[in-house]
């Protein structure tokens, strides 16, 4: 029980660092747009 937690919050992060390395460059592209 306490390990399924676990595994989640590590797939959680996982899918936030994944997101934050798409949407920086991506941030960077909008920014220069303006």
């Amino acid at each position: 029980m306490e390990q399924d937690r676990r595994k989640r919050r590590q797939r959680m992060i996982a899918w936030i660092a994944i997101f934050a390395m798409v949407a920086t460059p991506l941030f960077g592209v909008v920014l220069s747009q303006f």
